[in-house]
């Protein structure tokens, strides 16, 4: 088995672990960084064209600036080729497609375990940062059927849904967002949200009026202060509204 030593591990290359890297490098700290699949993996599976809920200055990186060609909100296309031109500027060393699979400390060093391309890999580090986000792992509701092949627990392409009848669980801005790019892509949509409208603080100011306009029309069905209970083959079970509905 491989062992590599260094005084920093830093594992994930999100733009925290980008950044950190850069930030590591710029003080001349010796550090090693691994990710288990590409840079920036998580953003990289966003629905195409999807553009960010934060203002480009406030998801820029290790002082690089973030321009856009219609100088609006960076979609996911234009984020993923920036945070690739961060690594390129600096020249940072990323071990991708190597993921972490044990992780032990004794006395004086952490003891890393990786395991790429089927083989294993071990680090000596006197210090370990976990990059790897929140997103990474699905917010599961541990109902029964949740784990039916047809549910999802993220977003990933509106042309999956169409003609398809689609429930939405959620009221906030990524549930939102899914189901007007999801009706306006030929899917029979419908939103189940415990609370009893959408918030506008928690929803994007230019989805709010078309979500709210198509709800009012019945183009897409709200099912307000209700839970999802129980999933079948072809049917959701909603606590609070008394009725289930196909999905």
């Amino acid at each position: 088995m491989d062992t590599l030593r260094t005084d920093v591990l830093v594992v994930g290359a999100g733009p925290i672990g980008l950044e950190l890297g850069v930030a590591l490098k710029q003080a001349d700290i010796e550090y090693l960084h691994v990710e288990a699949r590409q840079i920036a993996y998580t953003i990289s599976w966003f629905a195409p064209q999807t553009r960010f809920f934060s203002s480009n200055e406030r998801i820029a990186i290790a002082g690089v600036p973030l321009q856009t060609a219609d100088q609006f909100k960076a979609t996911r296309e234009e984020y993923l080729a920036y945070l690739r031109g961060v690594v390129e500027q600096f020249d940072l060393e990323v071990q991708t497609y190597e993921p972490v699979v044990a992780i032990h400390r004794n006395e004086h060093e952490f003891l890393v375990t990786t395991q790429p391309a089927g083989r294993r890999r071990r680090y000596r580090a006197r210090r370990i940062v976990l990059c790897t986000g929140g997103t990474g792992r699905p917010r599961r509701l541990n109902i029964p059927g949740e784990d039916l092949p047809h549910v999802s627990h993220y977003f990933t392409d509106p042309h999956t849904y169409f003609r398809k009848r689609l429930l939405i669980v959620g009221g906030k801005n990524s549930a939102v967002e899914t189901a007007l790019r999801c009706h306006h892509a030929g899917a029979r949509v419908s939103v189940s949200y415990r609370g009893d409208k959408l918030d506008p603080k928690s929803v994007k100011y230019w989805l709010l009026p078309e979500i709210n306009g198509l709800i009012e029309e019945g183009k897409i069905a709200a099912y307000f202060k209700t839970v999802l209970v129980e999933i079948t083959p072809s049917t959701v079970v909603l606590k609070g509204s008394g009725f289930g509905v196909e999905g």
